[in-house]
């Protein structure tokens, strides 16, 4: 096999498993934030901000 065509795949499945990493990073911190601003009974109770973080989520992810 062709040694240029070896690294591409090699890079673009590195690419791959960079990219669902991130997104999984993404996710928890939307989580978080979601869970931070949603959360009723706490001193810093914000759900304008939880719905703009999940519509916020949604778009990106």
């Amino acid at each position: 096999m062709n040694y240029l065509l070896v690294l591409i795949l090699k890079f673009g499945k590195a690419r791959d498993l960079a990219a669902k990493q991130a997104e999984a990073a993404l996710k928890v911190l939307i989580n978080s934030l979601f869970s931070f601003y949603g959360t009723s009974g706490v001193v810093f109770n914000y759900m304008e901000a939880a719905v703009l973080v999940t519509a916020y989520g949604r778009r990106i992810l």
